[in-house]
């Protein structure tokens, strides 16, 4: 990470992701949640996202974050480490970004952070979007992300940008993780991305 308090924050995450033992950690604000989903990407090969309008791979989103803080440039100095996260993750073998998003409209990609990395990442296979039906789409989902390495985001309160990381999640927890997901693939529908 290119600013040094996040980057004390993703070593954080690293110590907790180490120990092999299960931990929690509550964040408050736009920042530290991208600044995990850069350590989900650095750590994981696949990775499963539900979300409303793809809001961290967007512009609009580094933009909030360059308001909300009071250091000039972490907006852009975040945009470009989110950036570089994914385009090393999809530089691997055998690496899947599965989203689901709530609110898919083709706007959505007006202000992708990197429009090669998806379109590249789109042709490959190696991410998929997809939009959750509005038969199934209800205020009680919960937005998150989970890994294959036992790693989960997930959103506490939306206007408030607060989430819950867990680490080293159990397997009952994750069984949990993985039906949810399985729902909402079930219940969305393949997008034609637009870029």
């Amino acid at each position: 990470m290119t600013d040094p308090s996040l980057q004390e924050f993703y070593d954080k995450l690293m110590t907790f992701y180490k120990s092999g033992e299960p931990c929690s950690l509550s964040t408050n604000d736009c920042s530290h949640n991208a600044t995990i989903l850069c350590f989900m990407l650095d750590h994981s090969k696949e990775v499963n996202m539900f979300c409303v309008e793809m809001f961290v791979f967007r512009d609009q989103f580094y933009a909030c974050v360059e308001h909300e803080h009071e250091i000039p440039g972490v907006g852009v100095s975040l945009r470009e480490d989110t950036i570089s996260a994914l385009e090393s993750f999809l530089s691997k073998d055998d690496v899947k970004l599965n989203i689901v998003v709530q609110n898919y409209c083709d706007s959505l990609c007006n202000d992708l952070i990197s429009y090669e990395i998806f379109s590249e990442g789109l042709e490959s296979g190696k991410i998929e979007i997809l939009k959750l039906s509005e038969v199934a789409v209800t205020e009680s989902l919960t937005h998150s992300v989970y890994t294959d390495t036992k790693l989960v985001i997930a959103e506490v309160n939306r206007e408030k940008h607060t989430s819950t990381f867990l680490a080293n999640m159990s397997t009952d927890l994750f069984t949990i993780c993985e039906s949810n997901y399985k729902y909402l693939r079930l219940s969305s529908d393949p997008v034609d991305v637009a870029i």
